[in-house]
């Protein structure tokens, strides 16, 4: 079973009732006498959501690759990670790191990317009286890169709390190889790439 949504008469897939596998391949081709990018990558991924009950759902997204042949590989050609470091945005927080620079994690080399996520209508806070006929759900987040050649392992934790479509906050810890690095708040509202499409996308 496939599950998708509508948006301006277009069509796009959002989840599969079983994983998704997806393969890309890049090369860049040298230009004689141009200071052009010369390199090969390869990348695999796996994304799926499973219902664990009534109450609870599991996803991950894992994806690894590398450059198979790398003489010249500019900047705009490494593989990048997802990152927003903004306070209020319309992102989802499994999607994202939100504690690191946009191009911290950046490399020309191989990599390995995992994303969880544990989603719960009773969690934590979820369990105190006043608070269980409340729609909202609580997450666990886990995102996680392993750069082998740099050997670093750069990892962010977080807890969010609120409802899927309209709002959720969250609070997030980052790790680089174990060490504590910092702390942040973040909070989304989807809403807004819907009102604002041409400063939240």
């Amino acid at each position: 079973e496939f599950y998708y949504r509508v948006r301006n008469g277009r069509k796009s897939y959002s989840h599969s009732k079983y994983p998704t596998f997806s393969a890309r391949f890049a090369q860049a081709f040298p230009i004689e006498g141009l200071q052009s990018a010369s390199y090969k990558m390869l990348e695999f991924s796996i994304n799926h959501s499973i219902r664990l009950g009534y109450y609870d759902q599991f996803s991950y997204y894992v994806n690894a690759g590398g450059f198979l042949h790398s003489d010249r590989v500019w900047l705009n050609d490494f593989k990048h990670f997802r990152t927003n470091s903004l306070f209020v945005s319309s992102s989802e927080f499994s999607k994202e790191f939100a504690l690191i620079d946009n191009y911290w994690l950046s490399t020309n080399k191989q990599w390995l990317q995992a994303n969880v996520k544990y989603r719960s209508d009773f969690l934590f806070l979820k369990n105190l009286p006043f608070m269980q006929k409340s729609i909202m759900s609580e997450s666990v987040h886990l995102l996680s890169v392993w750069l082998p050649d740099q050997k670093n392992v750069y990892t962010e934790v977080g807890y969010s709390i609120g409802v899927d479509m309209i709002g959720r906050a969250a609070i997030y810890a980052g790790f680089n190889n174990s060490e504590y690095q910092r702390i942040g708040f973040r909070i989304t509202i989807p809403l807004l790439s819907q009102l604002y499409p041409k400063i939240f996308r």
